[in-house]
Order: structure tokens, then sequence, then C-alpha cells
């Protein structure tokens, strides 16, 4: 799918915002220490994505979400997967740890 079919395809369109919006919160929530522990992992540009996404209701810039889409969440998902999982928390692509089948929902972007 290239851009403007992408954003000519409202139900994809949205729902992919609101996937951005989602992984976004999620890195608010991340404790500092944990932060501090993987800097490989862009936490202050995913936090202000997010607030750019929440705060621009409509004037959301086409060419900023897709470019977060090609560029910035392919380099993200393997950054998340490198930070290791503990606790059996789950990991982004769905797998607990130990398990044997992973989902791989998160390379669908």
């Amino acid at each position: 799918m290239d851009q403007d079919a992408f954003i000519g395809d409202a139900r994809t369109y949205h729902a992919v915002l609101r996937n951005l919006e989602l992984i976004d919160e999620t890195a608010t929530r991340v404790p500092g220490a944990i932060r501090r522990a993987h800097p490989d992992i862009p936490w202050h540009a995913i936090i202000g994505a997010r607030n750019r996404l929440a705060y621009a209701y409509l004037h959301i810039n086409d060419d900023m979400i897709w470019t977060m889409i090609e560029d910035a969440v392919p380099e993200l998902v393997p950054a998340l997967r490198r930070s290791g999982n503990s606790g059996g928390r789950r990991r982004i692509d769905g797998a607990q740890a130990g398990d044997t089948e992973i989902r791989r929902d998160a390379d669908a972007w």
C-alpha cells in the first residue's frame, strides 16, 4: 500500500492512527529506570509523537504519519524485541516468554 492508498482508506488510516496512539501512550507509562536501561529506544521521540497525534485533532500531518509507518515503527519493533522480556510480561508481538509459537502482529506494520 502506498501513501495515497493509505490516506484514501479511512478504515486503515484510523486503525493505524489508533495503534500509533497506543504505542505512544504505552511509552509514557514505561518507568524511567527502564527507559534509561534501553537508550537505543527513542522514548522521547515516541512520546513526542503521541503528543502531536493527541493534540493535533483535525491538523494531523499525513506525511508525518506515513514517515512513522515507513521508518519509525519498523525500526522500533526490533529495538523493543532486543530490549528483552522478564517476569512473563507480554512482548510487543503478543508472545509470552517461553512460548513456542510467536504471533507476528507487530510485523504486519
